[in-house]
């Protein structure tokens, strides 16, 4: 999977969002999506394909490298992003 724009940047004056490209193959009515730090730390849980660039707690997430986990009843999918100051 992908996403788009990546890397980006979340905070203004750019405000940027990125979108998850959710594979075609696994692609289904209920999907969660799990972003994770690179130290493996879970920072949020999305029932959408996009992402603010915030964490579970609303704040803003450090720039750096991102992992994230695609689950859907037809199976999962990993990729990973950048986010930019």
């Amino acid at each position: 999977p992908k996403n788009y724009p990546n890397p980006f940047n979340p905070r203004p004056p750019d405000s940027q969002k990125t979108t998850i490209h959710i594979p075609k193959e696994i692609l289904c009515d209920k999907i969660e999506i799990y972003i994770y730090s690179i130290g493996g730390d879970l920072i949020e849980i999305l029932n959408s394909s996009t992402w603010d660039g915030k964490d579970i707690n609303g704040e803003f997430v450090q720039p750096g490298v991102y992992l994230y986990t695609i689950k859907t009843d037809k199976g999962q999918a990993k990729g990973k992003m950048t986010v930019i100051k």
